[in-house]
């Protein structure tokens, strides 16, 4: 099997290709690529490769931290005492594991002379030596038996058998020899029994808190969306509400234009106005002797006027209109002087008397007949 076991979340797959890659290149096997060979349960291949390793590099990151499959893993290797922990995401290691000073790989590139990849190939290679014979071999050396003196040497079956007595001794020894090892094995076995059920328990304590935070993450969702329902709902009635009150606006503008309009007088037919009277051509001052000329088109009119006046004599030029018998019109004159006269004109056109005041001449009355 291999040297070094590594240990990861799936998320993590290719910074863990990375790593064993370059692991590997210092002449270590990993065991790394969980790829099970047909007819083989997972778990157990895992297992036999992580009690074979002489060396477990786990590494944590915020989708190890969250796999209980990690976890597993890491609390074998700290039992066997072969953990080594790298962190290749800056977060918070799980707290059994907090003890052991982790190999900080969050800002590694491949770089084999980066000082934390170092320090992490002198524990594996530790590890691995020890594995392979320094601490196992002197372990192994320590516990030897040591030889004994020629006068302790153990004696042979037919020196027992000359003894008086040797051989239930023997057989007592051998009994109490199989005890301890019966008594050993079941120590050990409760002992990993507690350690499978601590594991298990803890497993199904993160599984409940996992399943409880997404129930609660589900729950709020649910209160937020039935929030949000309940928002659109009253807005909803609160636009049908405005739509009520603006139609029922609209019903009421409606009836009291109606009823404005019946209570309306009804209008009279509005009669034509007659045509303006006809004042044009030749006119004669009865007075003065003045002669006038007007030209008239509808209700407006120009005219021009000559005689003799209060300086002489004078030619002048106005326009006015005439609004049913009423005339009323401006003028220029060549005295020099300027005026303005109103009056009224009988209801055949035969006849006019005008009142006009002169800038010159002052106030004067004029009577005209048409020639």
């Amino acid at each position: 099997m291999a040297d070094v076991f590594l240990s990861y979340a799936s998320a993590d797959r290719d910074r863990a290709k990375a790593l064993a890659e370059a692991i590997a290149a210092e002449g270590w096997s990993v065991w790394w690529d969980r790829a099970i060979p047909p007819g083989r349960v997972f778990d157990e291949v895992i297992e036999e490769a992580l009690d074979a390793a002489s060396c477990a590099v786990v590494l944590w990151s915020g989708a190890s931290v969250a796999s209980s499959w990690v976890r597993s893993e890491a609390a074998e290797a700290m039992r066997r005492r072969i953990l080594v922990p790298v962190l290749i995401e800056p977060v918070k290691i799980p707290l059994e594991f907090r003890r052991l000073q982790a190999a900080d790989l969050s800002a590694w590139r491949g770089t084999p002379s980066d000082p934390q990849f170092a320090e992490l190939l002198r524990s594996i290679r530790a590890l691995v030596s020890r594995g392979e014979g320094g601490e196992a071999g002197a372990a192994a050396a320590a516990s030897a038996p040591a030889p004994r003196p020629r006068s302790e040497r153990v004696p042979t079956s037919s020196a027992i058998e000359r003894r008086p007595g040797a051989w239930r001794q023997s057989k007592a020894v051998v009994a109490a020899l199989v005890v301890g090892a019966v008594v050993l094995l079941a120590a050990a076995y409760v002992v990993y029994d507690a350690t499978d059920r601590r594991i298990a328990a803890e497993q199904e304590a993160r599984r409940q808190a996992e399943e409880s935070a997404a129930e609660a993450v589900r729950r709020e969702a649910a209160q937020r969306q039935a929030e949000e329902d309940r928002r659109a709902e009253e807005a909803a009635a609160a636009r049908r509400e405005a739509a009520q009150r603006q139609a029922e606006e609209e019903r009421r503008a409606e009836e009291a234009a109606a009823a404005r309009a019946r209570a309306a007088p009804t209008p009279r037919p509005q009669t034509a106005a007659p045509p303006p009277i006809v004042i044009r051509g030749a006119w004669r001052d009865t007075t003065w002797g003045h002669t006038s000329e007007f030209i008239q088109s509808g209700d407006t009119f120009q005219y021009t006027a000559s005689g003799i006046a209060c300086r002489g004599s004078f030619r002048s030029s106005g326009a006015g209109s005439i609004r049913g018998t009423r005339v009323e019109f401006t003028y220029q004159s060549t005295m020099p002087s300027e005026g303005r006269c109103t009056g009224t004109v009988s209801p055949d056109g035969s006849r006019m008397t005008s009142t006009c005041v002169d800038s010159v001449c002052g106030q004067f009355v004029a009577y005209l007949v048409r020639q």
